[in-house]
């Protein structure tokens, strides 16, 4: 039996206004966004809240080792992710639909 994908799979943009054009696109091995980052997943865990993900990350320079944090909402609707190139605070995203 295949393993379901993870939760945060998907389009992503910071708010559903946002979504014609949505700015973050996560598979269950990577994530990329229009800002021209990627990251690739090396480890995924469950958490309490959603998962612990350690990823290489490319972000206006070389690739780089990075640990992030997924915190979904209760309905799966809305992220929080934490860590990464993009620092502090967690980015807030909205989630848009499945991947196109």
């Amino acid at each position: 039996m295949a393993e379901a994908a993870p939760a945060f799979v998907g389009e992503w943009a910071a708010g559903a206004d946002l979504c014609v054009e949505p700015a973050w696109r996560f598979d269950a091995r990577e994530l990329s966004t229009l800002g021209e980052v990627h990251c690739a997943f090396s480890e995924i865990a469950r958490t309490q809240d959603g998962y612990a993900i350690k990823a290489m990350c490319t972000a206006e320079g070389p690739p780089a080792p990075y640990d992030l944090g997924i915190a979904l909402s209760d309905n799966g609707q809305a992220m929080a992710l934490s860590g990464g190139p993009w620092g502090e605070p967690p980015m807030q995203l909205a989630l848009c639909g499945p991947l196109r």
